[in-house]
């Protein structure tokens, strides 16, 4: 008993000093991240997303293309370059191009701002570092933030650098007087965003903000000087609009082409009807309980402090109603949508372990906990019964090691059940669990995703000396994943042209069938075709061959 008692008292300790010290607060918040994001970071193939990002890291050091990038050698000024580089200067510290594991630690460092960005936000508005902690974990353990995380897009930096400006600002304001430094650090990560990707967190993140907090707050702006408010435009601006300008005046045209492309891009591709995001809630994951909740909640404003509720509630509504506008829709834009989701569920669970620690619980709070609870064990249960399937069974996992996970699994769940009602319990039960899952599972998901078992990658052709000099070409435009795993430029060459078809030879080139099949009979008679391989280059299609040959003179 006096051993279960002094384990008791250090937990509460240790929770204690964890929800207390922001020091400590901060470093376990970095180490829930990492946790989280870093485990089997390399073992899904690049996305097309992140095929792009590679390409162009890798041609801007073979090539020195840093300020006007490319992308299979042609102009790729579509994106502001920040989280290029970002890659790019990973590919020079390791010295490849390959390592997909080390090229998604930008997405990591991105994914850690945005949780530390959390913390910070919530602090800077409540000065509570307890109620900090807790929303910073929930974003760490949301569904879509982990999933962003971990790849090497656009996406995770441009949001997670405009919620730092955000939180940066809320800092300088909340104050009597104007913090100057908060306010200049804020400017920077405002552009940092824009040199992510544009405008698009000033619409889809910074705007839903200021008509929250113009709705019921007062941001500050009121605060400002003449001096202060031109500084801070004046650090954005020349943050945000360097490269744009050095572009317009190296590549008008082009330049001027893009902004009319991106433009008329939000209507044109990808165009979904305007309920697409209303399944928004499950993208937060496993807290998808506790948020549903918030909505129907009676009471529910009872539960915060002054106009919090409404704040929260317009932020979340004003984000999907911006969103769901612009017929261009993809799940990953829905990313700005957790942050407030994150903070609203944040409330739930802190006055959920303030009112269990007062016995002040209410009938409707313990059927809300309660079903979170019953929601996370059957989340634990379906993640046994996926590396069952694809653990035990195609990877052929130990027994004993699928046993012991099983069994820490289901002593999770017992006590998750058990702590249903006592709240600060279940949360900690559902992270650990959250970040368990994650490390668990996620290395057998590629035996659930890839079922091609006859998959050859594009780059085990390098090691063939006899095409490895060759200059590549494609019939047709190549996909970009193949052409990051070939590691080359792949020029295309348009069968219905006849100059484009190359005059120096000897020539690889890649095709979706027998070059034969492209070729006239007056091209066939000029040039002698040596097929080199036949290549099942999709982890998803047994029948996806490319098919790479050699012309050369005859």
């Amino acid at each position: 008993m006096t051993g279960v008692f002094c384990s008791f008292v250090s937990m509460q300790s240790i929770w204690h000093t964890i929800l207390n010290n922001q020091s400590t607060s901060l470093l376990v918040l970095t180490i829930i991240s990492l946790v989280s994001f870093l485990p089997s970071l390399g073992v899904f193939d690049p996305s097309l997303m992140e095929a792009r990002n590679f390409v162009t890291a890798r041609e801007m050091i073979q090539d020195g293309n840093w300020l006007l990038p490319t992308m299979n050698g042609e102009p790729r000024i579509a994106k502001p370059p920040l989280p290029t580089w970002m890659t790019a200067f990973v590919m020079l510290i390791i010295g490849n191009s390959e390592n997909v594991f080390a090229l998604r630690l930008p997405g990591v460092l991105a994914g850690l701002v945005l949780v530390i960005s959390m913390f910070g936000l919530v602090k800077a508005q409540t000065k509570n570092i307890s109620l900090a902690f807790i929303t910073g974990a929930i974003a760490a353990t949301s569904l879509l933030i982990l999933q962003m995380s971990r790849t090497g897009s656009w996406d995770i930096h441009c949001h997670s650098w405009m919620l730092a400006g955000i939180a940066s600002w809320v800092f300088a304001v909340n104050s009597q007087k104007i913090k100057f430094n908060w306010l200049m650090l804020s400017a920077i990560f405002m552009g940092l965003s824009f040199m992510s990707k544009g405008p698009v967190s000033f619409y889809a993140l910074l705007l839903p903000f200021l008509i929250a907090s113009l709705a019921t707050k007062n941001i500050g702006i009121k605060k400002l000087s003449i001096i202060q408010g031109l500084a801070f435009i004046c650090v954005l601006l020349l943050v945000s609009a360097w490269w744009p300008t050095y572009v317009f005046f190296n590549k008008t045209e082009m330049g001027m082409a893009v902004v009319k492309t991106e433009a008329t891009s939000w209507a044109n591709r990808h165009v979904r009807p305007f309920y697409f995001y209303f399944h928004f809630p499950v993208y937060i994951g496993v807290w998808a309980i506790p948020f549903i909740a918030s909505l129907f909640w009676k009471n529910i404003k009872s539960k915060f402090k002054n106009s919090d509720y409404t704040y929260l509630l317009v932020w979340i509504f004003s984000a999907l109603f911006l969103l769901s506008v612009i017929p261009e829709k993809k799940e990953r834009y829905m990313l700005p949508l957790i942050i407030p989701m994150a903070i609203m569920v944040g409330r739930i669970i802190y006055y959920g372990i303030k009112s269990a620690e007062q016995n002040s619980l209410t009938r409707t709070d313990r059927n809300v906990y309660l079903v979170h609870s019953i929601a996370v064990i059957i989340f634990n249960l379906a993640a046994l019964g996926f590396i069952y399937r694809f653990g035990l069974k195609e990877l052929e996992m130990p027994n004993t090691v699928f046993i012991a996970f099983c069994t820490i699994v289901l002593f999770l769940n017992y006590y998750i059940f058990k702590s249903r009602l006592r709240v600060r319990n279940l949360f900690v039960l559902t992270v650990v669990s959250q970040v368990l899952i994650a490390a668990i599972v996620l290395p057998v998901t590629p035996n659930f995703a890839y079922p091609n078992k006859s998959f050859m990658s594009l780059k085990t052709i390098n090691s063939n000396k006899e095409i490895n000099s060759l200059d590549w070409y494609s019939i047709g435009e190549l996909n970009l994943k193949h052409v990051y795993a070939l590691g080359r430029t792949v020029k295309t060459i348009h069968i219905q042209e006849s100059n484009s078809f190359p005059k120096k030879l000897p020539i690889a080139i890649v095709s979706n069938g027998p070059l034969r099949n492209y070729l006239t009979n007056e091209r066939m008679e000029s040039i002698k075709i040596t097929e080199v391989e036949k290549v099942n280059a999709s982890r998803k299609k047994e029948n996806d061959v490319l098919h790479i040959t050699i012309i050369n003179s005859q």
